[in-house]
């Protein structure tokens, strides 16, 4: 069990280190420059209304009928998870990218609220694809 354990762990490590290698080389939206991909762990560092980039892993959706067509997704980055508040119209406009990515970069507002941090989604990419680069980016020694 511990070597699967630390399997995830170092999956977690190299997609960080590939995040953060990508987006300092490469400007992933158009209208950010440089970007700067911040994890999880880091969040709280930054104001209430502030405009961030995040990324990880999508591991779960919510689209509750209660919520008149929010739609709430999570990621998880090696450092923990950030929770996405999606309304509709930016919904309708990157839903492709929120139904079919497993991998994906959120441009949006922190919101900070009872102790609870959110990102009010304004824009979504999908770098799914960019997984496949994984075994050819140098292993962080952890």
């Amino acid at each position: 069990m511990s070597n699967f354990i630390f399997s995830i762990l170092l999956f977690f490590c190299c997609i960080k280190f590939f995040l953060f290698y990508l987006c300092s080389t490469l400007n992933l939206f158009d209208n950010v420059t440089p970007m700067k991909i911040i994890a999880a762990s880091d969040l709280m560092k930054f104001t209430n209304n502030s405009t961030v980039n995040v990324a990880g892993l999508v591991f779960s959706k919510q689209r509750p009928k209660t919520a008149n067509g929010v739609v709430f997704f999570y990621l998880e980055d090696e450092t923990g998870i950030i929770n996405i508040v999606c309304w509709e119209n930016i919904y309708n406009k990157y839903y492709r990218e929120i139904l079919s990515s497993k991998l994906i970069l959120v441009k949006g507002r922190l919101q900070k609220e009872s102790g609870t941090i959110n990102i009010i989604a304004q824009s979504i990419k999908n770098i799914s694809h960019l997984l496949k680069l994984l075994p050819y980016i140098d292993k962080p020694y952890l």
